[in-house]
């Protein structure tokens, strides 16, 4: 609903306006009227309008010399005149003011539907306009955050890209933050449970901090925190996130899992920081949901409980992506006898071993499956089966049941696989014009975004980004022969929003420029 300002030295006339039906029939709130030019502008400072009805003629300051200081101050707001003077001079002011419509007095309630409907259709253009603009925006942003934590963008690059993407080029030392919702499924659920988790973040750390976060390519949210948010203050930013993280997950019911990457100091290293966050991640089955973890955390396990032990991990990872169900068990079992009777080991080292070989076969399996909806809730609730595990035999046998699992999952897995990759390779020509990436296609298809880079590079011998140019420039050579386009109109037609961009790929490719090739 938009707000409507009537302005109108007669009282009698303003309150006419207000009490017209006309203003519910476009849905649109008449929110008060003012009686001369000076009254409306402190409205305007208090309120917000969309929409401004004024008179011409009123005493201390008029309709024009309202609109001039509207237009002064760059108040985004619709203006309609209304005045009992069919004056030529007032008319080409109005004009040159941009207003939307010149309406004499008595108004005629048919010219003033249509004049507002018009408005109101302008309004619904800018806000959609507004829309997609953020849109693009926050796409950009995202896209240049994910690049800097991947080092994935050179130091020009990021120089000439941090100010248009509101980037906080200022901080000294900061840490990278993920949060990992731990019980949804989809893809398209996990996307939700994010940005539920990134408004939570804004209100207890502020708005800014929206520049400095985002959802990456597997739905984490990813959250740059600068460390000067915490040196005013007597609470260190374990303290800050420990009741952050339960009042949210009190809130959603959304499990997390939270790590926190290393201090950077220098902002061409932030890889470093993120790269730590993401390992630690590995370990969330060792804690239960809800857990914040440090790398710190980490050393303290590996050194308190003698984590490794000579187990054959590598062959059972082998055995295990060739489908050697039976050779995987054999090897397991023989080398779980070794360590269990044996009186240097003890309960705490044998408990880790285990988890250390759930956490590696979990790994492969998520890594390898590319419809991750396939795995089964029992295989992805290993944590809590482990935890209400206390004898041998039960553990041994979580173990025997988590290889067996895996095995049938990766051999049912390859033919799901190819009739996916075949069907996404389909969609992709198909649909190669559009805004594609790894990350939009695994949302798409709910598959796994990493796995689903190594499937493109495996099945067409180029990486994906490779693979869409190349598709786009072979539209473009047959668009460039066959029609009259101007190159511009290609660009944009192939998917290329950069005239630029689109040259420089296309020379590349070809040799010559777009031009000289037609």
């Amino acid at each position: 609903m938009y707000n409507v300002l009537i302005v109108d030295d007669e009282p009698i006339v303003a309150e006419a306006l207000m009490k017209s039906p006309i203003w519910d029939d476009l849905g649109l709130e008449v929110i008060g009227n003012a009686y001369s030019g000076l009254d409306a502008l402190d409205w305007m400072d208090k309120h917000h309008v969309d929409i401004l009805l004024t008179d011409i003629r009123m005493p201390q300051m008029d309709g024009i010399e309202l609109i001039q200081h509207i237009r002064e101050k760059g108040t985004q707001v619709k203006i309609v005149i209304l005045s009992g003077h069919d004056d030529f001079t007032y008319v080409k002011e109005a004009i040159k003011l941009g207003v939307e419509n010149y309406l004499l007095k008595p108004l005629d309630k048919s010219e003033l539907l249509v004049t507002l409907t018009g408005v109101v259709d302008k309004l619904q253009a800018d806000s959609d306009r507004q829309i997609n603009m953020n849109e693009q925006m926050n796409a950009f942003r995202e896209s240049f955050l994910h690049r800097w934590v991947t080092n994935s963008v050179t130091k020009t690059e990021f120089r000439e890209k941090a100010e248009m993407a509101r980037f906080d080029t200022n901080m000294d030392e900061y840490r990278i933050v993920l949060f990992k919702i731990l019980n949804l499924d989809s893809n398209l659920e996990k996307h939700t449970g994010a940005l539920v988790v990134q408004d939570f973040l804004l209100q207890q750390f502020g708005a800014t901090l929206k520049d400095l976060s985002f959802c990456d390519s597997t739905y984490d949210l990813v959250a740059v925190l600068p460390e000067r948010y915490f040196k005013n203050e007597d609470l260190s930013l374990h303290e800050r996130l420990y009741p952050f993280l339960t009042s949210l997950t009190t809130q959603t019911e959304l499990q997390l899992l939270c790590t926190i990457g290393h201090i950077e100091s220098d902002l061409f290293t932030a890889y470093r920081s993120y790269n730590t966050a993401k390992e630690l991640q590995g370990y969330a089955f060792l804690l239960p949901p809800n857990s914040l973890i440090t790398s710190d955390d980490i050393e303290k396990y590996r050194n308190d409980g003698e984590w490794y032990l000579d187990l054959p991990l590598e062959q059972i990872n082998n055995f295990i992506l060739s489908n050697k169900k039976e050779e995987c068990l054999e090897i397991t079992q023989i080398a779980f006898g070794r360590l269990h009777g044996n009186s240097q080991i003890t309960p705490v080292m044998f408990k880790n071993a285990i988890l250390e070989l759930l956490f590696q076969v979990s790994n492969t399996v998520k890594n390898t499956i590319i419809h991750l909806e396939h795995i089964p809730l029992t295989f992805r609730n290993l944590y809590q089966r482990f935890a209400a595990s206390d004898r041998y035999e039960d553990l041994i046998g979580l173990v025997y049941d988590t290889i067996s699992t895996a095995c049938d999952l990766l051999s049912v897995g390859d033919n799901a696989t190819n009739a996916t990759i075949k069907q996404i390779l389909d969609y992709v020509k198909e649909n190669s014009e559009q805004d594609l990436s790894l990350k939009t296609l695994s949302f798409q298809f709910n598959v796994n975004a990493s796995y689903l880079g190594q499937l493109f590079r495996k099945e067409t011998g180029i990486l994906f980004s490779n693979y869409l140019n190349h598709l786009r420039i072979e539209k473009a050579k047959e668009l460039l022969l066959r029609t009259d386009m101007k190159v511009t109109d290609i660009s944009a037609k192939v998917g290329y929003l950069e005239p630029s961009h689109f040259y420089k790929i296309f020379k590349k490719a070809t040799g010559v420029s777009p031009a000289q090739f037609k």
